[in-house]
């Protein structure tokens, strides 16, 4: 499992990388172009002012330092807030109709499965369930120090973010939070 997420992860990188080169432009100005200025999204990229950063700890509670990235930044080097997190998912819930939704509905078809999971572009679709009675968008991950959730359900136009300074999961917390909204 671990060695396909990284091949996924890898995967994800050179794409981003790709289209960032077939645009002419680094991908942190291809993402704040394409996506960050329509959507409105002020503090998203991959270049946000280090001083403006949280750190990252261990699950002991240790300082890890942030991870940087080249060639593979679609793999994980953007950063955000909260804030522009949830008018990203506003996007994939269907609020406000703009110029981004129809590549958003797009994201969220099923074109792989597998160990009973489907996947869209960039999300996990997942079924309703006695924790979250109807289908989800899912998408969590980390990087050095951190770990992220993000989960929508287009159909209840409800979206949660979760973000921690510390390597430790919160797909749950996430998939309950979301829960107890709908």
């Amino acid at each position: 499992r671990g060695h396909d997420a990284r091949v996924r992860l890898g995967a994800v990188g050179l794409l981003a990388h790709v289209l960032a080169r077939r645009a002419g432009m680094g991908y942190d100005e291809l993402v704040r172009e394409r996506i960050g200025a329509p959507l409105g999204l002020r503090d998203t990229g991959t270049a946000i002012d280090g001083g403006r950063l949280a750190r990252g700890h261990s699950r002991l509670g240790r300082p890890k330092p942030h991870w940087h990235f080249d060639a593979l930044a679609g793999a994980g080097a953007l950063r955000s807030t909260a804030a522009d997190l949830l008018a990203f998912l506003r996007l994939h819930a269907g609020e406000p109709a703009g110029p981004l939704t129809d590549a958003a509905r797009e994201t969220q078809i099923a074109r792989a499965h597998t160990s009973g999971l489907e996947f869209g572009l960039g999300w996990m679709l997942l079924p309703g369930s006695r924790k979250v009675p109807y289908d989800v968008l899912f998408h969590d991950g980390g990087t050095g120090g951190f770990r992220s959730a993000a989960a929508v359900s287009p159909e209840r136009r409800v979206a949660v973010v979760v973000l921690s300074s510390q390597v430790r999961g919160l797909t749950q917390i996430g998939l309950r939070l979301l829960g107890a909204l709908g």
